[in-house]
Order: C-alpha cells, then sequence, then structure tokens
C-alpha cells in the first residue's frame, strides 16, 4: 500500500498529477506605497485695521495630510508681522498651529503671502496676509487753533492736545488747553478706516465766546491724520448778545510731539 505523508492543517493543492502540501503559506503582499507628504495652510490672516503700538495675532494651521513626516524647514512673513514656530517636523496626519502677529511700527497698507518651505511632495504652501495700520494717538500733541471771523480778524491759539485711547478699535478721548481767548476742553472721536479723525468734538464753553450760542453747526469736527500730522476743519454761525451772526471758520493744526 502507498502511504502519504501526513498533512499540514487542511490545506491541499493538487497541480495535475502530483500532489503538493502546503504548510503555514500565506499570499504576497503589495508594493510598499510611496511616501507623501501633502501640505495645506488654514487660517483667517485678515487683521482689518490696527492702531501702531496695539498689535493683534491671528492662528495659522500648517495641516500635513499625507503618510510620512513633513519637515518644516523654514516659514516667511512680509513686513509687519511675526511667527512663533519657523520649524520642525510634522506628523502624518496631523498639524500645527503657529501665531501669526500683526505689529508694524508705522501707518500703512501691509499685504502679502506667508510661505512654508518644507520637503512637501504636494499641496500649496503660501496663503495671503493682510492688515492696516494707523497712527497711534496715545501721545501729546501741540499745535495751534486758527478762528478766522467773517466779520472780524482771526485769531490763533497755541494749544496742547492731549490724547489716550479707550481701545485698540480707534475711539480716544483727551483734553486740550489754550491761552486767551481759546481756553480749554474736552474732546472725543475715534479713527476710521480711511485713517482720518472724525467725531472730534470740542468743548461748547471753550468754542463759542460768553453771551453766544451756536445757531449753525453741531460743534463736531472733522480731518485728516497723515502720519505725524492732523488738521481738522470747519465752519459754524455763532450768535451773540446785540450783535449780527458771525460766520467764523475753525482750523486745528496739530503735530505728535
Amino acid at each position: 500500500m502507498r502511504t502519504f505523508p501526513a498533512l499540514c492543517g487542511a490545506a491541499t493543492v493538487f497541480c495535475g498529477a502530483s500532489a503538493m502540501w502546503s504548510c503555514g503559506s500565506s499570499s504576497p503582499s503589495g508594493p510598499t506605497p510611496a511616501p507623501t507628504k501633502t501640505i495645506s495652510l488654514q487660517g483667517n490672516l485678515a487683521f482689518d485695521n490696527v492702531v501702531v503700538g496695539f498689535p493683534r495675532i491671528a492662528t495659522l494651521t500648517i495641516v500635513n495630510s499625507g503618510n510620512a513626516s513633513l519637515n518644516v524647514t523654514g516659514l516667511t512673513v512680509p513686513n509687519g508681522y511675526t511667527a512663533n514656530w519657523t520649524s520642525g517636523a510634522i506628523a502624518a496626519g496631523t498639524s500645527q498651529n503657529v501665531t501669526i502677529g500683526f505689529g508694524p511700527t508705522s501707518a500703512g497698507s501691509f499685504n502679502g503671502t506667508i510661505t512654508v518651505l518644507s520637503d512637501q511632495t504636494s499641496g500649496v504652501n503660501s496663503i495671503p496676509v493682510s492688515g492696516i495700520a494707523f497712527s497711534n494717538l496715545f501721545v501729546g500733541w501741540e499745535g495751534t487753533a486758527t478762528f478766522s471771523f467773517a466779520t472780524s480778524p482771526g485769531f490763533v491759539c497755541a494749544m496742547s492736545w492731549i490724547v489716550t485711547f479707550e481701545s485698540i478699535a480707534g475711539q480716544f478721548s483727551g483734553t486740550w488747553t489754550a491761552g486767551p481767548p481759546c481756553g480749554q476742553g474736552t474732546l472725543t472721536g475715534n479713527i476710521s478706516s480711511a485713517d482720518s479723525i472724525s467725531g472730534l468734538t470740542l468743548d461748547a464753553l471753550a468754542t463759542v465766546p460768553p453771551a453766544c450760542s451756536r445757531v449753525a453747526g453741531d460743534g463736531l469736527f472733522s480731518g485728516t491724520l497723515s502720519g505725524n500730522h492732523a488738521l481738522v476743519q470747519r465752519s459754524e454761525t455763532i450768535r451773540c448778545t446785540g450783535g449780527p451772526d458771525i460766520v467764523r471758520s475753525i482750523t486745528l493744526s496739530m503735530n505728535k510731539q
């Protein structure tokens, strides 16, 4: 009688007339996937308006959606911006948050692109960034106020304007003082997106002579802010006891100290 070797498990393969036995064999595996390092950048980096001296921050997220570690070797930002993380490894399927600061030292528009340098195999490694900075009024300003009357020569008051910020949104308040006959007063307002001083309010007792009242004009003065110089102009009509209505124009010219 012909005998056969013991079977290994239950696997027996017959090929033609020959019998073959397989013990613990497995199917061959496929090729190893090529490493991928896919980068993408996420975040809202439109800073809008800031005041010089009051920086703001936003978060940039660097995402690696590949199957291999992404090695970041650098991160470039435009003038006026900073980044608290510029290099390192980002594991596959993870991300890295970067704090982007916007704190320019001068007024102006600061638009550009942030670029991440790495060994990426695909993806987009840049993102736009934008912001506008306005002059900081958190200092003393000095200048002159010229009052020009339609019925008499104008006179000039030397003024000292001390301004303090109430919030980084651009609101400000302060006081001004001047020699006779201008006196002293208060002012409030805000810096608008057009880099101007709007809603500048002068105390009525200081701008209208005694025994007079304002009959045209609301006491609000607005003007432009350019670098270290502020120019505010306004005309109004006042009525004094025993006299005709007087049309006068007021020009405030201030320089940052």
